[in-house]
């Protein structure tokens, strides 16, 4: 097995998954100034390490392929990045389909439980232990007043 620095780069290189990657060509935002858009078309292309991209550039390979009609599962494995980190990416990009978004008002982020984001989630989790413990408290006021009532009578 040959490792990816030792692959000897041809232009006429044939590819039997061949992807239409379209790069921009236009000039670089400041989201896009320091990726290199030929190791990302390579990495999309499973012909580069993408352990060597940077987080942009992994970034910007990560919704080509989503682009392109790849699936989440084959996006994260390809480019070695956690599917929660992709599904990220493609809700930021608009990339990800309707029931995949939160439900929440006003949030376009990938849902990860209960049709929620994490930060919806964990809002929901806190709010939810927050009033269970209100409830014990309550319980408790009211068993010890009950017993302080039997005690005076």
């Amino acid at each position: 097995m040959t490792r990816y620095a030792d692959r000897p780069l041809t232009a006429a290189r044939t590819y039997s998954n061949l992807i239409r990657l379209t790069t921009p060509s236009a000039t670089p935002t400041d989201e896009t100034t320091g990726v290199d858009w030929i190791a990302v078309e390579r990495a999309a292309r499973d012909d580069y390490d993408p352990r060597l991209l940077t987080d942009d550039e992994r970034r910007e390979a990560a919704l080509l392929l989503g682009r392109a009609g790849y699936g989440i599962k084959p996006t994260s494995t390809r480019l070695c990045i956690y599917e929660r980190l992709i599904c990220e990416w493609w809700a930021d990009a608009g990339l990800l389909p309707p029931e995949r978004i939160c439900t929440a008002d006003d949030c376009n982020r990938a849902k990860v439980g209960r049709g929620l984001c994490t930060g919806h989630l964990q809002a929901k989790r806190a709010a939810e232990k927050r009033a269970k413990k209100e409830a014990e408290a309550a319980a408790a006021k009211a068993a010890a007043e009950a017993e302080l009532l039997v005690e005076a009578a």
